[in-house]
C-alpha cells in the first residue's frame, strides 16, 4: 500500500493522524505502538473514498471500526466516539484495505 500519513501533536494534547493513499491494498501503520504499559485511545475516525473499497481500522488483529464497504460512487463516514476507543497496550493502530483510493483522519491521544 502506498500511503503518506502525517501525525501531528497538536499542543502536547493528544495526536491527529491524516492518512491518503490513491491506490491502497493491504495494511498500513496509521500510528506506531506507544511502548510497553501505554495505550493509545481513539476519539474520532473519518473515512473518505471516491471510488468502492472496503477499508477497517484494526489494531494487531483486533477490529476497532469496521469493515466499511464503500460503493462505486465511494462516500465518507464520520465517527466520534462517546467514550474513547482503548487500544491494548503496546498496539499501533493500522489501516486495512483491498484496492482502491482512500483518505482516513483519527484523532485521539496515548497514556
Amino acid at each position: 500500500m502506498a500511503i503518506s500519513a502525517t501525525s501531528l501533536n497538536p499542543d502536547g494534547f493528544g495526536w491527529i493522524v491524516n492518512a491518503d493513499s490513491a491506490n491502497a491494498s493491504g495494511t498500513e501503520e496509521l500510528k506506531a505502538a506507544g511502548g510497553a504499559g501505554v495505550s493509545h485511545y481513539i476519539e474520532y475516525i473519518s473515512l473518505t473514498s471516491k471510488v468502492a473499497i472496503t477499508a477497517t481500522v484494526k489494531a494487531s488483529s483486533v477490529e476497532i471500526f469496521g469493515p466499511v464497504e464503500f460503493t462505486t460512487s465511494g462516500g465518507q463516514i464520520d465517527v466520534r466516539f462517546t467514550r474513547p476507543v482503548k487500544v491494548a497496550a503496546n498496539e499501533g493502530i493500522d489501516l486495512l484495505a483491498d484496492s482502491g483510493q482512500i483518505s482516513c483522519l483519527i484523532y485521539g491521544y496515548t497514556k
